[in-house]
Protein backbone atom coordinates (compact mmCIF):
# COMPACT_ATOMS: atom_id res chain seq x y z
CA UNK A 1 0.00 0.00 0.00
CA UNK A 2 1.09 3.37 -0.59
CA UNK A 3 -0.19 6.77 -0.40
CA UNK A 4 -1.65 9.45 -2.09
CA UNK A 5 0.97 12.56 -0.94
CA UNK A 6 -1.95 14.95 -1.37
CA UNK A 7 -5.25 13.69 0.86
CA UNK A 8 -2.43 11.27 3.04
CA UNK A 9 -4.81 8.49 2.75
CA UNK A 10 -4.37 4.95 1.11
CA UNK A 11 -4.25 4.49 -2.69
CA UNK A 12 -3.91 0.90 -3.77
CA UNK A 13 -1.25 0.25 -5.99
CA UNK A 14 -3.33 -2.24 -8.97
CA UNK A 15 -5.08 1.25 -9.35
CA UNK A 16 -2.48 3.71 -9.55
CA UNK A 17 -0.36 0.86 -11.59
CA UNK A 18 -2.88 0.51 -14.59
CA UNK A 19 -3.49 4.82 -14.56
CA UNK A 20 -0.16 4.68 -14.93
CA UNK A 21 0.68 2.28 -17.44
CA UNK A 22 -2.72 3.93 -19.46
CA UNK A 23 -0.98 6.97 -19.51
CA UNK A 24 2.21 6.06 -20.70
CA UNK A 25 1.15 3.50 -23.55
CA UNK A 26 -1.00 6.44 -24.63
CA UNK A 27 2.25 8.78 -24.54
CA UNK A 28 4.68 6.35 -26.19
CA UNK A 29 2.04 5.45 -28.67
CA UNK A 30 2.00 9.05 -29.08
CA UNK A 31 5.94 9.97 -29.40
CA UNK A 32 5.97 7.40 -32.24
CA UNK A 33 3.42 8.30 -34.36
CA UNK A 34 2.78 12.33 -33.91
CA UNK A 35 4.72 14.93 -35.86
CA UNK A 36 7.83 16.00 -34.57
CA UNK A 37 5.98 19.39 -33.93
CA UNK A 38 4.18 17.56 -31.09
CA UNK A 39 7.10 16.41 -28.95
CA UNK A 40 7.08 19.40 -26.39
CA UNK A 41 3.32 19.37 -25.96
CA UNK A 42 2.79 15.58 -25.13
CA UNK A 43 6.14 15.91 -22.99
CA UNK A 44 4.23 18.57 -20.65
CA UNK A 45 0.96 16.82 -20.79
CA UNK A 46 2.94 13.89 -19.26
CA UNK A 47 4.94 15.55 -16.47
CA UNK A 48 1.89 16.93 -15.70
CA UNK A 49 -0.17 13.86 -15.76
CA UNK A 50 2.25 12.12 -13.51
CA UNK A 51 2.76 14.97 -11.75
CA UNK A 52 -0.89 15.02 -10.66
CA UNK A 53 -1.01 11.47 -10.37
CA UNK A 54 1.73 11.43 -7.72
CA UNK A 55 0.88 14.52 -5.96
CA UNK A 56 4.79 15.62 -7.12
CA UNK A 57 5.39 19.40 -7.52
CA UNK A 58 7.76 19.66 -10.04
CA UNK A 59 8.27 17.22 -12.96
CA UNK A 60 10.91 18.54 -15.43
CA UNK A 61 13.40 17.03 -18.15
CA UNK A 62 16.62 18.25 -18.06
CA UNK A 63 19.19 18.19 -21.70
CA UNK A 64 22.83 17.42 -21.47
CA UNK A 65 24.90 19.26 -24.19
CA UNK A 66 26.89 16.55 -26.86
CA UNK A 67 29.79 16.84 -24.42
CA UNK A 68 27.53 16.54 -20.98
CA UNK A 69 29.50 19.39 -19.95
CA UNK A 70 26.28 21.50 -19.51
CA UNK A 71 22.57 20.53 -18.74
CA UNK A 72 19.47 22.98 -18.75
CA UNK A 73 15.84 22.54 -17.59
CA UNK A 74 14.00 22.18 -21.04
CA UNK A 75 10.50 21.33 -19.95
CA UNK A 76 9.33 21.82 -16.59
CA UNK A 77 5.36 21.08 -14.92
CA UNK A 78 4.63 22.63 -11.50
CA UNK A 79 2.04 22.13 -9.06
CA UNK A 80 -0.34 24.80 -8.12
CA UNK A 81 1.32 26.94 -5.54
CA UNK A 82 4.62 25.89 -6.65
CA UNK A 83 7.45 27.94 -8.58
CA UNK A 84 8.99 27.14 -11.39
CA UNK A 85 12.85 26.57 -11.62
CA UNK A 86 13.24 26.56 -15.66
CA UNK A 87 14.17 30.29 -15.87
CA UNK A 88 16.78 29.84 -13.24
CA UNK A 89 18.13 26.37 -14.25
CA UNK A 90 20.02 26.51 -17.83
CA UNK A 91 23.32 25.75 -19.01
CA UNK A 92 24.63 24.42 -15.87
CA UNK A 93 27.85 23.28 -15.84
CA UNK A 94 27.50 19.91 -14.83
CA UNK A 95 31.06 19.68 -12.88
CA UNK A 96 30.04 20.86 -10.30
CA UNK A 97 27.52 17.54 -9.66
CA UNK A 98 29.88 14.67 -9.84
CA UNK A 99 27.84 11.98 -7.86
CA UNK A 100 24.89 12.94 -9.92
CA UNK A 101 26.54 12.59 -13.37
CA UNK A 102 28.21 9.64 -12.53
CA UNK A 103 24.62 8.12 -11.72
CA UNK A 104 23.33 9.92 -14.89
CA UNK A 105 26.39 8.38 -17.44
CA UNK A 106 26.32 4.58 -15.31
CA UNK A 107 22.40 4.68 -16.14
CA UNK A 108 21.39 4.72 -13.10
CA UNK A 109 18.65 6.35 -11.34
CA UNK A 110 18.43 8.85 -8.18
CA UNK A 111 15.43 7.68 -5.95
CA UNK A 112 16.23 9.74 -2.62
CA UNK A 113 13.24 9.30 0.06
CA UNK A 114 14.98 12.11 2.09
CA UNK A 115 17.71 14.81 1.40
CA UNK A 116 19.30 12.97 4.39
CA UNK A 117 20.10 10.17 1.77
CA UNK A 118 22.68 12.47 -0.32
CA UNK A 119 26.19 10.86 0.49
CA UNK A 120 28.41 13.82 2.04
CA UNK A 121 30.29 14.11 -0.51
CA UNK A 122 27.48 15.26 -2.84
CA UNK A 123 27.61 18.60 -1.55
CA UNK A 124 26.69 20.42 -5.36
CA UNK A 125 23.95 18.62 -5.44
CA UNK A 126 22.72 19.47 -1.84
CA UNK A 127 23.44 23.39 -2.20
CA UNK A 128 21.08 22.97 -5.39
CA UNK A 129 18.06 20.74 -4.10
CA UNK A 130 17.83 21.93 -0.50
CA UNK A 131 17.27 25.86 -1.11
CA UNK A 132 14.41 24.80 -3.44
CA UNK A 133 12.84 22.94 -0.24
CA UNK A 134 12.58 19.56 -2.16
CA UNK A 135 11.84 16.77 0.01
CA UNK A 136 12.19 14.03 -1.84
CA UNK A 137 12.95 13.36 -5.40
CA UNK A 138 13.02 10.46 -8.84
CA UNK A 139 15.32 10.84 -11.60
CA UNK A 140 15.90 8.78 -14.87
CA UNK A 141 18.58 8.98 -17.34
CA UNK A 142 17.24 9.64 -20.67
CA UNK A 143 19.62 7.59 -23.32
CA UNK A 144 19.46 6.49 -26.76
CA UNK A 145 21.67 4.08 -28.52
CA UNK A 146 23.97 4.12 -25.63
CA UNK A 147 24.18 7.77 -25.89
CA UNK A 148 23.19 10.02 -22.45
CA UNK A 149 20.62 12.96 -23.47
CA UNK A 150 19.28 13.84 -20.53
CA UNK A 151 17.03 12.87 -17.26
CA UNK A 152 13.35 12.74 -16.27
CA UNK A 153 13.09 13.92 -12.56
CA UNK A 154 10.35 14.73 -10.13
CA UNK A 155 10.45 16.59 -6.95
CA UNK A 156 8.19 16.18 -4.05
CA UNK A 157 8.23 19.69 -1.69
CA UNK A 158 6.47 19.50 1.72
CA UNK A 159 5.11 16.20 1.18
CA UNK A 160 6.59 12.34 0.02
CA UNK A 161 5.76 9.51 -2.17
CA UNK A 162 7.67 6.24 -1.96
CA UNK A 163 8.27 5.04 -5.20
CA UNK A 164 7.92 1.58 -5.83
CA UNK A 165 9.53 -0.85 -8.23
CA UNK A 166 6.84 -1.15 -10.35
CA UNK A 167 6.01 2.81 -11.21
CA UNK A 168 9.84 2.84 -11.30
CA UNK A 169 10.03 0.45 -14.35
CA UNK A 170 7.14 2.17 -15.86
CA UNK A 171 8.69 5.83 -15.52
CA UNK A 172 11.68 4.31 -16.93
CA UNK A 173 9.70 3.62 -20.24
CA UNK A 174 8.55 7.05 -19.80
CA UNK A 175 12.39 8.32 -19.84
CA UNK A 176 13.44 5.69 -22.97
CA UNK A 177 10.33 7.27 -24.98
CA UNK A 178 11.02 11.09 -24.10
CA UNK A 179 14.78 10.11 -25.48
CA UNK A 180 13.47 8.38 -28.70
CA UNK A 181 11.45 11.22 -29.75
CA UNK A 182 14.02 13.61 -29.01
CA UNK A 183 16.17 11.60 -30.94
CA UNK A 184 13.71 11.44 -33.56
CA UNK A 185 13.69 15.18 -33.43
CA UNK A 186 16.90 15.96 -33.70
CA UNK A 187 17.18 13.41 -36.77
CA UNK A 188 14.33 15.19 -38.81
CA UNK A 189 16.17 18.61 -38.42
CA UNK A 190 19.52 17.33 -39.94
CA UNK A 191 17.59 15.81 -42.65
CA UNK A 192 16.20 18.88 -43.41
CA UNK A 193 19.57 20.88 -43.01
CA UNK A 194 21.02 17.93 -45.22
CA UNK A 195 18.05 18.78 -48.08
CA UNK A 196 18.55 22.00 -47.87
CA UNK A 197 22.15 21.42 -48.69
CA UNK A 198 21.62 18.96 -51.16
CA UNK A 199 19.07 21.16 -52.89
CA UNK A 200 20.75 24.72 -52.82
CA UNK A 201 24.43 23.86 -52.91
CA UNK A 202 26.29 25.02 -55.80
CA UNK A 203 28.38 21.73 -56.49
CA UNK A 204 26.91 18.99 -57.94
CA UNK A 205 25.97 16.20 -55.68
CA UNK A 206 24.83 12.91 -56.00
CA UNK A 207 24.33 9.46 -54.70
CA UNK A 208 24.43 5.98 -55.97
CA UNK A 209 23.85 2.54 -54.80
CA UNK A 210 26.19 -0.52 -54.40
CA UNK A 211 26.53 -0.43 -57.38
CA UNK A 212 27.57 3.09 -58.41
CA UNK A 213 24.62 3.34 -60.08
CA UNK A 214 22.61 6.82 -59.28
CA UNK A 215 19.42 7.06 -57.30
CA UNK A 216 19.54 10.81 -56.78
CA UNK A 217 21.08 13.93 -58.01
CA UNK A 218 20.71 17.57 -56.95
CA UNK A 219 20.01 20.80 -59.21
CA UNK A 220 23.46 21.70 -59.31
CA UNK A 221 24.78 18.12 -61.01
CA UNK A 222 22.11 18.98 -63.82
CA UNK A 223 23.27 22.21 -64.40
CA UNK A 224 26.79 21.24 -64.40
CA UNK A 225 26.59 18.14 -66.54
CA UNK A 226 23.30 19.47 -68.73
CA UNK A 227 22.02 15.99 -67.92
CA UNK A 228 18.12 16.28 -66.74
CA UNK A 229 18.03 14.48 -63.17
CA UNK A 230 14.92 12.04 -64.86
CA UNK A 231 18.17 10.95 -67.24
CA UNK A 232 20.66 10.92 -64.53
CA UNK A 233 18.99 8.57 -62.69
CA UNK A 234 19.96 5.61 -63.74
CA UNK A 235 22.87 5.80 -65.04
CA UNK A 236 26.51 4.91 -63.40
CA UNK A 237 28.41 7.14 -61.47
CA UNK A 238 31.26 7.35 -64.21
CA UNK A 239 29.02 7.93 -67.00
CA UNK A 240 27.25 10.78 -65.72
CA UNK A 241 30.73 12.60 -64.10
CA UNK A 242 33.46 11.33 -66.44
CA UNK A 243 31.30 10.67 -69.80
CA UNK A 244 34.44 10.70 -72.15
CA UNK A 245 36.43 8.62 -70.02
CA UNK A 246 34.42 6.11 -68.01
CA UNK A 247 35.74 2.96 -68.41
CA UNK A 248 38.73 4.23 -67.28
CA UNK A 249 37.05 6.28 -64.17
CA UNK A 250 35.18 2.93 -63.21
CA UNK A 251 38.63 1.06 -62.28
CA UNK A 252 40.03 3.82 -60.72
CA UNK A 253 37.06 4.23 -58.74
CA UNK A 254 36.45 0.56 -58.01
CA UNK A 255 40.46 -0.26 -57.11
CA UNK A 256 40.09 3.14 -54.64
CA UNK A 257 37.44 2.36 -53.05
CA UNK A 258 38.59 -0.90 -52.56
CA UNK A 259 41.45 0.27 -50.24
CA UNK A 260 39.61 2.94 -48.36
CA UNK A 261 36.09 4.79 -48.38
CA UNK A 262 37.03 7.56 -49.77
CA UNK A 263 38.39 8.98 -53.56
CA UNK A 264 39.54 12.45 -54.94
CA UNK A 265 40.57 13.21 -58.12
CA UNK A 266 40.97 16.34 -60.60
CA UNK A 267 40.32 15.83 -64.17
CA UNK A 268 39.93 17.72 -67.70
CA UNK A 269 35.87 17.03 -68.65
CA UNK A 270 33.27 18.61 -71.62
CA UNK A 271 30.33 18.20 -70.68
CA UNK A 272 27.05 18.46 -72.81
CA UNK A 273 29.02 19.62 -75.71
CA UNK A 274 30.20 22.93 -73.52
CA UNK A 275 33.97 23.63 -73.58
CA UNK A 276 36.48 21.70 -71.58
CA UNK A 277 37.63 22.41 -68.45
CA UNK A 278 39.22 21.33 -65.20
CA UNK A 279 36.85 19.61 -62.43
CA UNK A 280 37.31 17.76 -59.58
CA UNK A 281 35.28 15.22 -57.40
CA UNK A 282 34.89 13.44 -53.96
CA UNK A 283 33.38 10.41 -53.76
CA UNK A 284 32.50 8.86 -50.04
CA UNK A 285 30.98 4.97 -49.77
CA UNK A 286 29.39 3.82 -46.72
CA UNK A 287 29.50 0.28 -45.88
CA UNK A 288 27.21 -1.89 -44.14
CA UNK A 289 27.98 -3.93 -40.91
CA UNK A 290 29.67 -6.88 -42.80
CA UNK A 291 31.67 -4.41 -44.55
CA UNK A 292 30.09 -4.29 -47.92
CA UNK A 293 29.64 -0.94 -50.14
CA UNK A 294 25.91 0.51 -49.17
CA UNK A 295 25.81 3.24 -51.51
CA UNK A 296 27.89 6.09 -52.72
CA UNK A 297 27.51 9.67 -52.02
CA UNK A 298 29.71 12.16 -54.25
CA UNK A 299 30.44 15.45 -54.47
CA UNK A 300 31.89 17.52 -57.90
CA UNK A 301 32.47 21.05 -59.70
CA UNK A 302 34.29 22.98 -62.18
CA UNK A 303 37.77 23.80 -60.83
CA UNK A 304 37.91 27.16 -59.30
CA UNK A 305 34.04 27.18 -58.89
CA UNK A 306 33.73 28.68 -62.80
CA UNK A 307 30.15 29.05 -63.62
CA UNK A 308 28.38 26.81 -66.07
Amino acid sequence: MSYDSTVGEPMPHRRSDDRLLELLSTVAAELMNRPVGDIDSIVYRTLGGVGEMFGVARAYVFRFSPETDVMSNTHEWCSVGTRAQIGELQNVPTEGFPWWMTRMRAGRMIRLASLGDLPAHAIGEREILEPRGITSLLVLPMSFDGKLLGFVGFDHVRTTHAWTETEVSMLRVCAAAFASAFERRSLERRLEMANLVFSHAREGMFIADHDGVVTEVNPACESITGIPAAAAVGMSVSALIRPGAATEFTAALTSNLTLTNHWSTEFVEQYAGRRACPAWVNISATRGSDGTIQRLVGVFGRAGGEAT
